[in-house]
């Protein structure tokens, strides 16, 4: 589940890079070099109907925190169970 939301993040970033680089294709670069720029082209084209990225960059936004939240269930799930593992081999 997390890789697959991974590869769905992975195309919604290329997607928002796409839609901004039709408008400024140097912020475009930025943004692929240092993604947090995003949020400068989210302010910039906030109104603009054909360069808008509202929608996709909430979607995305959302995609990485509920991959990360599965991520980390997934971690403490397999130290908790790396925990009981080395507690049955010491008993």
């Amino acid at each position: 589940m997390v890789i697959l939301l991974g590869l769905v993040a992975l195309v919604l970033f290329f997607y928002l890079l796409v839609r901004i680089g039709k408008a400024s294709v140097l912020l475009a670069i930025v943004c692929f070099v240092f993604p947090p720029v995003m949020l400068l082209a989210l302010g910039l084209y906030w109104k603009d109907e054909e360069h808008d990225i509202k929608i996709p960059f909430f979607i995305l936004l959302g995609v990485v925190i509920l991959g990360n939240v599965l991520l980390s269930r997934e971690e403490r799930r397999n130290a908790v169970q790396s925990l009981l593992w080395s507690v049955q081999l010491l008993a």
